[in-house]
């Protein structure tokens, strides 16, 4: 594709994203078309479970949350979600609201529980247990029929309406006895896994955010906003906490332009009046405020917003602007073996430590789900972790926020298997982190021998804090390779087997259950007592086609090993990357430091492989 700068890939488990950066003067639209029709003519070549791809502009006026509120309470989750839900649908009626997506929630699912050996003795295959399900859960049009100059429409309702019908599914007939989905399985109307987690001040939580569309004002959409929250008439024990309001801070990065134009007038006409005289003084003094309406006139021109405005103020005023009270705290990466409980547990020491700081307002903790783009968007990713701190208003203060930073993250310290990063949140667009190295390669052993050593080498550093690598360790994995002949003499293939391992573990979607507006999942799984154990491949029987049962076990083998965790990749080659954050000193003093140590390490740990990996921002010199 032509005006294509960079292409970025992140590919983990049961999910893969690409991020494509085109060079400046690019149309935005007409580039997300062409990758469109690209992944389009790639549609053929990818899985046939896969869901439809989607291809979206990135854009940093509506990707980004501009308002966060959560609801908490002395009361259940599901009454919260309820409540959320309901804001969700008025808010969401407004014109300039993008989205308002919910976390802290589960989806309602309905799970349908095979009893397997049951299933093994009624004979009755799994194929046909989906299929017979998705037969009966349909409404067809049959046509119109006219009579007498009348005409009729025919169709024939069938999709379920309650849960409990799915229970009188006729599956077949066994010694002349008719067999139920409920002989075989128990349907029930619950939740699906919770991927999910949040909490303000340690207390359960359902959280909203709230995107805009482009070119639509801030601050007058949050006003509309908050209008509505003030009319919901939410009942006495639900507390509605304002997490994020970006209308306060466009007000308070307005006002700084507008301080620091009116400062820069005054300080220019004074000093010019003194030393150049009056005519010069009165020239100058005009034409500042006569460059500042041209740029508002050429901005009304070409349509920009005053949001880029804000944006160059956010950059150039950086320096004066540390005392803004968001503080990010916290993105915990994958802790390998362990699972949401554990990473809940981390959080939740690092909750108790937040909370004993006095210049800390609240802090609301997002786990899984999209926790780690809390703020600024991310992948789901239920082993990742977030705590979003607000502190309180300067004049309420103790100390500096900067400072408080600096005692949380010592405070924090080191937590095994987890990495930890704290750090204040960026004025402006994204600029990434203050130390970044990257090193590509095609052997990931030698990469990550190579990232180690660099980051050993870096380590000690004066003023390097938060130091991190995107490379995530091997997992543990279970591989069962089938054994092809010895399936096919039993009817069954390598498909088969699959789709039945992934029903029993995961769970198969077999078809949808419509309740209002809202669609839920019908799913396919075991009980949890039958697939929650590490002999499950032993103990579980896969029915033939033929009506009987053979041990999993018999048709393949077990192999314990090590998988990978989320690849990442840039213009097509494997890169791992080493970021880090400033403490008491600036980058342009702690970056030679660290470029001298990691091309020191790089150069012998590629000495050491007959593999060549390349670091980046290496003076155009190459490790070998």
């Amino acid at each position: 594709m032509e005006g294509v700068k960079e292409i970025r890939s992140t590919s983990a488990e049961n999910v893969t994203s690409l991020v494509v950066e085109f060079f400046a003067g690019e149309d935005i639209e007409q580039s997300r078309q062409r990758v469109k029709d690209k992944v389009d003519l790639a549609k053929p070549d990818l899985p046939e479970d896969l869901d439809e791809p989607v291809v979206d502009a990135f854009n940093f006026s509506s990707d980004f949350p501009v308002y966060i509120f959560a609801l908490s309470g002395e009361t259940d989750l599901d009454r919260l979600k309820n409540l959320a839900e309901d804001l969700q649908d008025r808010i969401e009626r407004l014109p300039g609201i993008k989205s308002a997506d919910i976390a802290g929630t589960r989806e309602r699912e309905i799970r349908v529980e095979i009893d397997l050996p049951r299933m093994i003795a009624y004979r009755i295959p799994l194929g046909l247990v989906m299929g017979r399900i998705a037969q009966e859960n349909v409404t067809v049009s049959a046509g119109n029929i006219e009579v007498a100059g009348d005409k009729f429409q025919v169709r024939i309702p069938g999709e379920f309406e309650l849960v409990g019908e799915l229970r009188g599914i006729l599956l077949a007939e066994r010694n002349g006895r008719p067999v139920y989905l409920t002989d075989i399985a128990s349907v029930e109307d619950t939740f699906k896994d919770l991927d999910s987690i949040s909490r303000l001040n340690g207390e359960p939580c359902v959280s909203v955010q709230l995107k805009k569309r482009v070119g639509i004002n801030s601050v007058k959409l949050i006003a509309e906003v908050e209008g509505i929250l003030a009319e919901a008439g939410l009942p006495p024990d639900v507390t509605l906490t304002e997490v994020m309001d970006q209308s306060t801070y466009i007000d308070q990065m307005i006002q700084e332009l507008e301080n620091s134009v009116a400062s820069g007038f005054l300080l220019v006409v004074v000093v010019l009046l003194v030393f150049l005289g009056v005519r010069n003084a009165v020239f100058v003094g005009l034409a500042i405020p006569f460059s500042m309406l041209t740029a508002f006139t050429l901005m009304a021109v070409r349509g920009t917003t005053l949001n880029m405005i804000v944006l160059f103020s956010l950059v150039l005023a950086v320096g004066m602007l540390v005392d803004n009270a968001i503080v990010i705290v916290e993105n915990i990466y994958r802790l390998r073996t362990e699972g949401l409980t554990r990473t809940d547990e981390a959080l939740r020491a690092i909750e108790a430590k937040i909370a004993r700081h006095p210049d800390v307002k609240f802090f609301l903790t997002s786990v899984g789900g999209q926790s780690s783009g809390m703020l600024y968007g991310g992948a789901s990713a239920s082993h990742q972790g977030g705590i979003h701190v607000e502190f309180k208003d300067a004049a309420d203060r103790l100390t500096n926020s900067l400072l408080v930073v600096d005692a949380i993250r010592a405070d924090v310290g080191v937590i095994p298997g987890a990495e930890v990063k704290v750090e204040k949140t960026e004025e402006g667009p994204p600029t990434g982190a203050p130390v970044s190295i990257e090193i590509s390669g095609d052997d990931f052993d030698v990469l990550e021998q190579i990232a180690a050593d660099v980051q050993r080498a870096i380590e000690t550093v004066p003023g390097l804090v938060d130091l991190q690598s995107d490379l995530e360790k091997a997992l543990p994995e279970i591989q069962f390779h089938v054994d092809r002949a010895r399936a096919v003499l039993l009817g069954l293939d390598t498909a088969e087997i699959g789709n039945f391992l992934r029903m029993a573990i995961y769970g198969i979607e077999s078809s949808r259950l419509r309740a209002d507006e809202d669609e839920y999942g019908i799913t396919l799984r075991l009980p949890l007592s039958q697939r929650q154990t590490m002999n499950l491949l032993d103990e579980v029987f896969i029915p033939t086609p033929a009506g009987a049962a053979v041990p999993l076990s018999s048709l393949g083998r077990l192999e314990y090993t090590g998988g990978r965790g989320a690849i990442q990749r840039k213009q097509q080659k494997r890169v791992v990357t080493l970021t880090g954050n400033n403490q008491g000193r600036g980058s342009t003093r702690s970056w030679p430091t660290c470029r001298s140590a990691w091309r020191t390490s790089c150069c012998r740990a590629a000495t050491r492989s007959s593999t060549r990996a390349t670091p980046r921002r290496c003076a155009n010199r190459e490790c070998s």
